[in-house]
């Protein structure tokens, strides 16, 4: 009876060791996943600034072209 009791405590702490890991791997792929989007959002991120300055360049260049067309 001993031996069982055992036997049957040993199989709870695996299992729960076993269940601990998975979950914790589980959670891992999660934190990965929430790693790479946050990469891409920043990078985004920095796209439409590149593209907002671009934008503000040529407005400033098409400006600059309108004044020096009308002084001359």
């Amino acid at each position: 009876m001993r031996i069982f009791k055992f036997l049957l405590l040993h199989t709870f702490i695996l299992t729960g060791m076993a269940v601990i890991v998975m979950q914790h791997e589980k959670i891992s792929e999660q934190e990965n996943k929430l790693l790479l989007q946050q990469m891409e959002i920043h990078t985004l991120k920095a796209q439409i600034n590149l593209m907002t300055q671009t934008i503000m360049m040529n407005k400033m260049i098409i400006n600059e072209k309108a004044i020096s067309s009308k002084a001359n």
